[in-house]
């Protein structure tokens, strides 16, 4: 979870030799792309882990944003934390598509039916096309209805829908001419 750390005692045993060691370490993650560890008086960022390590955090990193994103902030989290991660299985591509639908509808269900934030519909936009989101499925069904709810408000309203709802809208199989 976001701000945790853990710390604790590791034993180390050199392959070769069998020889042990015990050291102290700490680490922190804080919720987004920030991962630290403390070893003794070495200090170990992200970067200094081997590739399947790296992938291994940063993939754990992306489900949990996916579930938290009710902001703005935390979608553009998710989406910058998906460009850092290396080339991707199949598998793994199509679990990182079903997490940005998740986000998707966490973020679009948590906006305020009277939203013009430009930044927030772009950023909507940008989950969609990442988005696998089946045209029958439950997911796309509760996108539908959300910005269904939006569409509804600006209308009720008498004001035009932010461009990127409306390419959102768009992007769902409504016609907003």
């Amino acid at each position: 979870a976001a701000g945790r750390a853990v710390a604790g005692q590791a034993t180390v045993v050199h392959r070769r030799t069998g020889e042990t060691t015990e050291l102290a370490f700490s680490a922190q993650y804080d919720g987004k792309t920030g991962f630290a560890c403390q070893i003794g008086e070495e200090r170990l960022a992200l970067a200094d882990l081997d590739p399947d390590g790296t992938q291994a955090l940063r993939l754990g990193a992306l489900s949990r944003l996916a579930g938290q994103a009710t902001t703005t902030a935390g979608c553009q989290a998710l989406l910058d934390t998906a460009e850092l991660v290396g080339p991707l299985s199949d598998d793994e591509a199509t679990s990182l598509a079903r997490l940005f639908a998740i986000a998707l509808v966490t973020f679009l269900e948590s906006l305020p039916p009277e939203s013009t934030d430009a930044a927030a519909w772009e950023t909507a936009l940008l989950l969609i096309k990442r988005a696998a989101l089946p045209p029958d499925g439950e997911r796309a069904h509760r996108a539908q209805e959300a910005v269904w709810e939006h569409l509804s408000f600006f209308r009720s309203s008498r004001r035009r829908p932010p461009k990127a709802l409306r390419a959102l809208a768009e992007e769902l199989g409504f016609d907003v001419s």
